[in-house]
């Protein structure tokens, strides 16, 4: 559609809480209950760099590395994290993986695994969007 314009819209977010660091894994209490009825994205921002640092991470859901697999693949983002500069954040939709899994009673869980050996931190969201296109 041409001279269209898309908005996304936040329903609700859920905070994420860091069970674990290496691999560094991120769950978030309270979407054991989440409405899949909408496309649900995960948000995060690289933090916790110490200096300069770049690299990518593969993202998954799950939090064990049985469970990090093919099924469970949400997407790989590249970043380049220096000091003065702040780290864009990521979005990156959950809804195709979390079909492909299938829905738990449990919680959501991601694991983010570097492609390089370096010690970092994620500030991390999920929340179901709607989105608008107009004119």
């Amino acid at each position: 559609m041409r001279g269209a314009s898309l908005e996304l819209a936040t329903v609700r977010e859920w905070p994420g809480v860091v069970l674990r660091r290496d691999p560094l894994v991120v769950t978030f209490p309270g979407t054991s209950t989440l409405d899949l009825s909408s496309p649900v994205h995960l948000t995060f921002r690289v933090t916790g760099v110490d200096g300069p640092a770049e690299g990518g991470l593969l993202v998954c859901l799950g939090s064990t590395p049985g469970d990090v697999g093919p099924d469970g693949f949400v997407g790989a983002v590249a970043f380049f994290a220096h000091a003065g500069h702040a780290q864009a954040p990521c979005r990156l939709p959950l809804t195709a993986a979390l079909d492909r899994l299938g829905r738990t009673a449990a919680a959501l869980t991601v694991t983010f695994v570097p492609t390089r050996s370096h010690p970092l931190e994620v500030a991390a969201t999920v929340a179901p969007v709607r989105s608008t296109v107009s004119r």
